[in-house]
């Protein structure tokens, strides 16, 4: 995404980047080249684990250290791997706070957004399907549940920290309503009695042109499905 899809973004950012260092007095800013800032910024971007960073607070605990280790290893050698140091110093606002130095940060987290949209949320949540339920905006198929402890110390921290905030279980970004997604979680209680479900509506597993297209269909069936008492919470 951030070489095809998201270049233009991607060079306005490697632009600003090298103005930057370019005008710097300081020389460890200067010997920069701009294809070096681009993979910084390239490297540094995809290792985002957020939607995007509002506020420097929030790039300087996205934009970590470790972060920085693993986008130097991008590099074959070392002392251009310093790029990567200077992008993430520029981002945590350590060379001023200019013109150019605002631009650069926003323009950065506007492009993680773009790139968390394009690339998670409308392409690899869409080629995922094993439970449609939780590749959802902001969801992790990898962590797809939390634990009841974790749960709960989270409603604790949110009435600690905003009394007054509201829940949301679904925006206008969304794939698939509430009631789906719960329904489709029921699936996670019962993935033998689901199984003999799909068995019985697919005659024993006949062959069909696109296996991911016929399980995500099948899901889909099932969460907009009518309820029934006893089963499986909803029946196909």
């Amino acid at each position: 995404m951030l070489t095809h899809e998201l270049a233009a973004e991607c060079d306005r950012l490697t632009r600003v980047a090298h103005r930057l260092c370019a005008t710097s007095p300081d020389p460890a800013l200067r010997d920069r080249a701009p294809w070096a800032l681009r993979t910084a910024l390239q490297e540094l971007l995809v290792r985002m684990e957020v939607y995007r960073p509002y506020e420097s607070v929030d790039t300087a605990a996205v934009v970590t250290e470790e972060a920085a280790a693993e986008a130097r290893h991008a590099f074959v050698v070392p002392e251009e791997a310093g790029a990567v140091d200077v992008v993430r110093d520029l981002l945590l606002g350590r060379y001023g706070n200019g013109p150019d130095q605002v631009e650069l940060r926003t323009r950065f987290a506007q492009t993680a957004s773009a790139l968390r949209a394009k690339s998670v949320e409308d392409t690899a949540f869409y080629r995922y399907v094993p439970l449609l339920s939780a590749t959802e905006v902001g969801g992790n198929p990898a962590r797809p549940a939390v634990s009841p402890q974790e749960f709960h110390a989270y409603c604790a921290r949110v009435q600690r920290d905003w009394p007054v905030t509201g829940t949301v279980v679904s925006t206008h970004d969304t794939k698939r309503s509430a009631d789906v997604r719960a329904a489709l979680a029921v699936l996670t209680e019962c993935p033998g009695r689901w199984a003999d479900t799909l068995a019985e509506a697919t005659h024993g597993g006949e062959a069909v042109p696109d296996g991911q297209l016929a399980w995500a269909a099948w899901q889909t069936v099932f969460g907009l499905g009518p309820r029934t008492p006893g089963g499986c919470g909803r029946r196909c």
